[in-house]
């Protein structure tokens, strides 16, 4: 009974402590608490990829950094398939900004992934 017991905490610490945690903290910039839930162009970008069922989705995900003094949203993609030299850059309006910009960026975090996400990040 012992061993039983000792298995069961073995399996619900693996079991809780899974690296691919779909519970992200909330942001607060642009002048809301919640980027997520607060900006409504994001909070639509996000609900059309949610709803999305492709294959590839589950290489995506959302980040938010600084670049020259501001928030920025970058759409990343880290499928090991796909060779991309950038990616899309939105200000706080969610207008696209030029792709230079990715350069400069700092403080960067993820702010959006599937639940099936697919990669390892650093």
């Amino acid at each position: 009974m012992k061993r039983f017991s000792l298995l069961l905490c073995y399996l619900f610490l693996l079991w809780s402590c899974s690296d691919n945690d779909d519970s992200l903290d909330s942001v607060a910039a642009c002048g809301v608490d919640n980027v997520v839930e607060d900006l409504s162009w994001l909070r639509a970008e996000i609900e059309r990829r949610e709803e999305s069922s492709t294959e590839d989705l589950k290489y995506c995900y959302i980040t938010i950094a600084e670049i020259e003094g501001g928030s920025f949203f970058i759409y990343r993609d880290c499928n090991p398939l796909v060779d991309k030299a950038c990616c899309p850059i939105y200000d706080c309006a969610g207008n696209l900004q030029s792709f230079d910009k990715l350069a400069e960026v700092s403080g960067e975090r993820i702010i959006w992934k599937t639940r099936d996400f697919a990669c390892t990040l650093n």
